[in-house]
């Protein structure tokens, strides 16, 4: 401002006038949208729950609802190239749907989320710009994992969608090509065909062959999937009745079963399968994210432990696939369907444990 007025700044009469100017400005927008918004009928939570999902959508951003989501119990996926591996040729036309991973990919659903109608972006702004305590959406998200925790209990015999493919090139089925799955096993013809001359025994060299047979079918059991999942393009479930654990024994230490099978986690996970590691096998806590995994893992698994770990009703649950209750710190306990396959390895092993053992283990 001029330095005629010799007055403390923003005092002079032109500031005055121009503040005083913005104020009545901003009193009158606030005036209009407290008339806007108390003439409009408030809309319905799950109206906005549901209007928020069909608009990402619009744009290829998948928002799905799940108990291990980052985002506000959500999971944020986009149909994009799967990771690169040597000796695997995808088509142009896969594009699974995996979490977004960028700061590029944050910011296009930054804008997506800019554009919607404003109670919209009202309600699903903790997705993009997390807020401390209760929201609408947060507690939204919660109710309907608690509903659908209910439904389970009352439905034994709830089909199952993961979004999880063996089948991409529909050879089985024949109901058309998978797309967008969330977790795939690449067909075969994708592998160069040096891999496809590649055999179970030339992988694990460290077995004999009795136990390489097992081993294919609980490897083959984390492909597949759990029983009662319905794949995509399917129009019935898988149904078998695979048990879903593996204790791996290795008498000598530095045989290389640690490495054998991280390397195997680390290429499961190329194609969309989870892997969890358990720090112990006979803690009741933290069964969640192992139960919710595609494959759970225990490295160097201690006599003690072991023992602990089978003879629990837990580890028969998981084994057999039931419904499986959780206690989380803090948390409610509630039912879950468990999709892991469990491999636990041990240098030792005791022929007792037998008698100890449910025969649904055993």
């Amino acid at each position: 401002m001029s330095d005629d007025y010799n007055v403390a700044s923003g005092q002079d009469p032109q500031s005055k006038s121009v503040l005083t100017l913005a104020k009545e400005q901003q009193e009158l927008r606030k005036s209009s949208f407290d008339k806007d918004k108390k003439d409009k009928p408030q809309r319905m939570v799950s109206e906005l729950y549901t209007e928020g999902i069909k608009f990402f959508r619009k744009f290829n951003f998948h928002i799905e609802l799940s108990e291990s989501g980052d985002h506000v119990h959500h999971k944020i996926l986009l149909p994009k190239k799967p990771p690169e591996v040597k000796g695997i040729s995808y088509p142009a036309r896969f594009q699974p749907l995996q979490d977004i991973s960028s700061v590029e990919e944050f910011q296009r659903l930054e804008a997506v989320h800019s554009s919607m109608d404003t109670d919209v972006r009202e309600f699903w702004e903790p997705l993009v710009r997390p807020k401390g305590g209760d929201t609408d959406l947060k507690l939204t998200s919660e109710r309907m994992l608690r509903l659908k925790n209910m439904e389970r209990t009352h439905n034994t015999y709830e089909v199952l969608d993961y979004n999880h493919t063996f089948d991409p090139t529909s050879k089985i089925e024949g109901r058309g090509l998978v797309n967008n799955p969330s977790i795939w096993v690449p067909a075969t013809e994708w592998f160069s065909p040096e891999l496809q001359n590649v055999r179970f025994e030339d992988v694990f060299t460290i077995f004999p062959p009795a136990e390489r047979e097992i081993l294919k079918l609980i490897i083959g059991r984390v492909g597949v999937g759990r029983s009662n999942h319905k794949p995509p393009g399917w129009n019935h479930p898988i149904e078998h009745t695979a048990r879903m654990a593996a204790v791996v024994v290795g008498k000598d230490a530095g045989l290389g079963k640690s490495t054998l099978f991280n390397n195997m986690n680390a290429a499961l996970s190329k194609c969309g399968f989870i892997a969890h590691t358990f720090k112990k096998t006979d803690d009741r806590f933290g069964l969640k994210t192992a139960a919710l995994a595609d494959i759970a893992y225990k490295d160097d698994t201690s006599m003690k432990s072991l023992r602990g770990f089978l003879s629990s009703e837990e580890t028969k649950i998981l084994v057999t696939g039931g419904l499986f209750q959780t206690e989380e710190k803090f948390q409610t306990a509630e039912q879950i369907w468990p999709k892991c396959a469990l491999i636990v390895n041990s240098n030792d092993w005791d022929a007792n444990f037998a008698y100890d053992l449910d025969p649904g283990i055993d």
